[in-house]
């Protein structure tokens, strides 16, 4: 392929790290970039400008703006966590709307964003997580109907419990053998996921072979999400 242009924003976790890593490998010139829930408008607008006068234009996003959440009391949540959920979503909404003008003059483009299955189910202690996450699959699907007409897919990319050194961290805990076998039981294929699980479905949804998906959301989670609820992790 040609050297296309893809921008991991997020790049400094061990999931963002592996996404720019296999955008590379794929073949595309794969800019990452540390995530800031708190840019303005204008900082997006100078991101994007800086990336594409050093790269060129812009055609794949992957947002992968991730708050991060141990167990939060959900009924008496500290205004500064209230904040920090907005920004999350704010910050997706402005980042999108930084790269949409210029994939729209130029015919389209591809937006990910790198959610999580608590969005859409009930995991315990991290109501906060799943509120932010299922508010960026909202405004994925939303999305994908309104830039649809220009060619733009919004793909949301859903994970389940990924090995991460913070989730290795909370599997050699204490009891880990108790823990890890009670957290396979609830995965159906056995296994924890890796970064490449979730980087190898982020560039398939930006490749051609899925140009008929928009405002999707794409689960990579080992079968867990078959069940009705997911363990609770609290880190």
């Amino acid at each position: 392929m040609s050297e296309k242009v893809a921008l991991v924003y997020g790049s400094n976790g061990s999931i963002g790290t592996e996404i720019t890593r296999a955008f590379a490998a794929a073949g595309y010139q794969a800019v990452g970039t540390d995530s800031d829930s708190k840019k303005t408008s204008e900082e997006f607008a100078r991101l994007v400008k800086g990336v594409e006068a050093e790269s060129g234009p812009i055609e794949v996003l992957v947002n992968v703006l991730a708050l991060h959440d141990g167990y939060v009391d959900p009924v008496n949540l500290p205004l500064d966590d209230e904040d920090a959920l907005d920004n999350e979503v704010r910050a997706t909404r402005r980042l999108i709307a930084s790269v949409a003008d210029g994939m729209q003059a130029r015919g389209g483009g591809v937006i990910l964003n790198v959610a999580s299955i608590l969005g859409g189910m009930n995991g315990g202690n991290q109501g906060r997580l799943a509120a932010a996450k299922a508010s960026v699959m909202g405004l994925t699907r939303g999305l994908a109907l309104e830039l649809g007409r220009y060619q733009i897919r919004v793909v949301s990319v859903s994970h389940g419990l990924i090995e991460t050194p913070s989730v290795r961290r909370y599997l050699q805990a204490s009891s880990d053998a108790e823990r890890r076998i009670a957290i396979d039981e609830r995965i159906p294929l056995g296994r924890v996921g890796r970064p490449e699980d979730v980087s190898g479905v982020c560039v398939f949804a930006a490749s051609d072979r899925a140009s008929f998906i928009t405002g999707s959301d794409l689960m990579v989670d080992g079968g867990t999400s078959a069940f009705n609820t997911v363990f609770s992790y609290n880190p």
